[in-house]
């Protein structure tokens, strides 16, 4: 992310820029699953689509990182949401990875 850039626009803009980019990682993701063989056909490669999606995740990351800047959010605020998204997760994983089958009382 280049300060200077993000400085130029508006803290609209740099929201509109971040939508943008989400999309186009959206349909990056979409394209990579079709060239597996997971939906309509496509004529792309999974290599082709792969380096699709790695620019996708970047230019997402541009615009995130810029509108931090523009926000005024610190990045450790966000590293706190994602480890608290984390743990909740882990949390979700243990209870499927260990969870026992339910006993039922049979009537009669």
């Amino acid at each position: 992310m280049n300060i200077r850039i993000v400085d130029e626009y508006s803290k609209n803009d740099n929201l509109n820029i971040l939508k943008e980019e989400c999309a186009e990682l959206i349909t990056a993701a979409s394209h990579l699953q079709r060239a597996r063989g997971d939906g309509y056909e496509t004529n792309r490669t999974e290599e082709e689509s792969m380096k699709d999606l790695m620019q996708a995740m970047a230019d997402c990351k541009n615009a995130i990182l810029s509108v931090l800047h523009s926000e005024k959010i610190g990045v450790n605020e966000l590293d706190e949401l994602i480890k608290e998204a984390d743990k909740k997760q882990m949390e979700l994983l243990d209870v499927k990875l260990h969870k026992k089958p339910e006993r039922r009382m049979q009537l009669g």
